[in-house]
């Protein structure tokens, strides 16, 4: 909510309150150091991503570009970083709304999640839903075993 990947000049001398872990009081810390840890871990993860792609040699085959999504797409500037880092085109990336989707869910934070629910609904589509309430242990190995083919196609 306060940081960009970006030192701002502006902000640099803002102090934001974080909450400490449960039972510990608030702490204020420098918005400059929120955006430099923000830069560095935002950096090494688009360089590990970059060294995926040149390792596989997969860069003729990205077309048009990155997107980005997930809760952290949202930090300040981290498109523009994602761009210099690939020097390719890169945007965020909203969940696109299927079955009883509500507003709140249709931010990138929730891409993950309703991602890994559609996929794990392609695997028991066509089940009774009895078949799929009697068996709720099932159901969760199942869905375990779609995120780990989901991870399998990626990696």
């Amino acid at each position: 909510n306060h940081g960009s990947v970006f030192k701002d000049e502006l902000t640099s001398e803002n102090l934001i309150a974080v909450q400490g872990m449960n039972g510990t009081s608030a702490r204020e810390v420098s918005s400059e150091l929120i955006s430099e840890i923000l830069s560095v871990r935002a950096e090494e993860l688009f360089r590990l991503v970059k060294d995926v792609i040149d390792e596989r040699n997969l860069n003729d085959e990205i077309n048009g570009g990155f997107i980005i999504t997930g809760g952290g797409a949202m930090i300040k500037d981290l498109v523009t970083l994602g761009e210099f880092i690939f020097s390719r085109p890169c945007r965020v990336g909203f969940p696109i709304p299927f079955g009883g989707m509500t507003n709140v869910m249709k931010n990138p934070k929730y891409s993950t999640v309703l991602g890994l629910l559609k996929e794990a609904s392609k695997n028991i589509e066509g089940e009774s839903l009895e078949s799929v309430t009697k068996a709720p242990s099932d159901l969760i190995t199942r869905f375990g075993e779609s995120i780990r083919s989901v991870f399998r196609e990626l990696f």
